[in-house]
């Protein structure tokens, strides 16, 4: 039997033929389609592009940059973002209208604290001018009692003293025919000399020195009325005018 009968013929497969049974896509809004995806190109292709990008960077092409995400607004990104700043807004303002106010904060406490404290400058005032007052009459008396000292001193070598103070308090009884003049002891050595001088000034008064009056007192009296011309009468006056008191 002859080997050509059996001879082997390759037949290539036929395609198979299907029915598209996928169902029908719905319509997407342009804002919500994204960008098209990209199939991973084979190892020759990516080879092909390398080359083909490098040739194009020697060329010194200038390359258009696409601006990040961070440089897009995001209104643009997000069509809903001015829904959502509204949204966001709203609560807030509710939020505050729904916050409880501040607790009312009672001020009885301090209103009695600031009174108890007007008390206690006025209780101060009051201590303070009291301490000053005292102070000033001890003062005020250690004032008189060096004042008395230096004017005895004085008196003693002052012949003329009494004449002097009968004087003035004749001055102020001018009018009297007849005046008594009382002396405190501390001027009984002057008194002959008064009467002398009284006498040839054709005075008539009535001298005469008692006992219970104060040493330098000088008083002086008649029918018009009296007169004190007493040396502590006299520093008395000085120290109420000093003072700005009526008396000490």
């Amino acid at each position: 039997m002859s080997r050509d009968l059996f001879k082997v013929v390759r037949v290539a497969p036929s395609k198979a033929l299907f029915h598209d049974v996928t169902e029908g896509q719905r319509p997407v809004p342009e804002w919500l389609r994204g960008e098209p995806e990209k199939r991973p190109e084979s190892p020759a292709a990516q080879v092909t592009l390398g080359r083909e990008r490098g040739s194009e960077s020697t060329q010194l092409t200038p390359k258009t940059e696409r601006p990040s995400d961070s440089q897009v607004p995001q209104a643009a990104l997000d069509p809903l973002y001015d829904a959502k700043m509204q949204s966001e807004s709203l609560a807030a303002a509710m939020r505050e209208s729904w916050r409880a106010p501040p607790p009312s904060v009672d001020s009885a406490p301090t209103e009695e604290a600031l009174a108890e404290l007007g008390d206690a400058i006025l209780a101060l005032e009051l201590e303070r001018k009291e301490l000053l007052k005292d102070t000033e009459s001890a003062l005020l008396s250690l004032v008189r009692l060096v004042a008395e000292r230096v004017i005895a001193r004085e008196i003693d070598g002052d012949d003329d003293l009494a004449l002097r103070l009968v004087r003035e308090g004749l001055s102020a009884l001018e009018e009297s025919t007849h005046t008594q003049v009382l002396l405190g002891y501390g001027f009984a050595a002057q008194v002959p000399a008064l009467v002398e001088r009284l006498k040839r000034e054709g005075v008539h008064a009535e001298i005469a020195i008692d006992e219970t009056l104060e040493p330098y007192a000088c008083h002086l009296r008649s029918s018009l009325g009296s007169v004190d011309e007493s040396i502590s009468t006299r520093l008395d006056a000085l120290l109420s005018a000093l003072t700005g008191e009526g008396e000490v």
